[in-house]
């Protein structure tokens, strides 16, 4: 879990990758270098959905819980943006990356309601710097960290109802549950 947890939050420029050990059956080198998941896909959805289709095809029972870190909406002003050229773009486009814009939208249209949930609040004016853990910003994560509980509860108890819903007799009992021991 350690190397899973570092691997995540590797965010290239702030944390260096993580080398994890691999059997040389597995991986030639012995090893993989991995950084913050988010440089590929911000919102991973999408590929859950890919990985469940492939464990259970065919399978309409779908529940699928997207959690993010928030957003931040970057403005580009046209008569500054015009002339940046590469390397006025590098920040701007990371930004763009990051955002994932049409996964969400993607992602309602294919599944059916009630069936895909992404938590994602609007940092609105917080600066969305990884690395800005001053007291200001903490106490303004935690406002809106409250405000965006007050405005999805109604989502936040759909999402409970759903999680209550007995088990579909092909579903593995969770891990831990006395359920998962053999009897």
């Amino acid at each position: 879990m350690r190397d899973v947890a570092l691997a995540a939050t590797a965010a290239p420029s702030y944390f260096p990758p993580v080398k994890i050990p691999m059997s040389d059956r597995d991986q030639p080198k012995g090893y993989v270098a991995l950084i913050d998941g988010g440089v590929f896909a911000n919102n991973p959805a999408p590929y859950a959905l890919e990985s469940a289709s492939g464990i259970r095809p065919g399978s309409t029972e779908i529940l699928l819980v997207s959690l993010g870190t928030g957003s931040v909406r970057v403005r580009m002003p046209f008569e500054e943006a015009k002339s940046w050229g590469l390397q006025g773009w590098a920040g701007p486009l990371l930004s763009i990356m990051f955002s994932d814009p049409g996964v969400e939208g993607s992602l309602r249209s294919v599944l059916p309601p009630d069936s895909y949930f992404r938590f994602q609040p609007d940092l609105g004016n917080l600066s969305g710097d990884l690395d800005d853990a001053s007291p200001t910003s903490v106490r303004a994560l935690k406002r809106l960290g409250e405000k965006f509980i007050a405005e999805r509860t109604r989502d936040l108890n759909a999402l409970s109802f759903r999680l209550k819903l007995p088990r579909h007799p092909d579903c593995p009992p969770p891990i831990g549950s006395d359920l998962a021991r053999p009897q």
